[in-house]
């Protein structure tokens, strides 16, 4: 399970880091890729309730619900 744990902490770290990017994209005026966004934590909300890290799959699930918002156009 530590291997696995390991594997799950490094794809989340990269994840995060390119939500940072995006993040920082809609900070600057520029293009966003919400669906980008969402999908990093749609797959990080999988991971964690795989592993049954309750806290990470809920802020991850809020994190689904307003990148899914973002990229639908609901929420500007």
């Amino acid at each position: 399970m530590d291997g696995i744990m390991a594997e799950f902490l490094g794809e989340a770290g990269e994840m995060l880091e390119g939500l940072l990017r995006i993040l920082d994209e809609a900070g600057a005026g520029g293009a966003v890729d919400w669906g980008g966004a969402y999908r990093s934590v749609h797959v990080i909300r999988g991971a964690a309730g795989f592993l049954a890290l309750s806290r990470v799959e809920g802020v991850a699930a809020a994190g689904e619900r307003l990148f899914g918002r973002l990229a639908s156009g609901t929420l500007e």
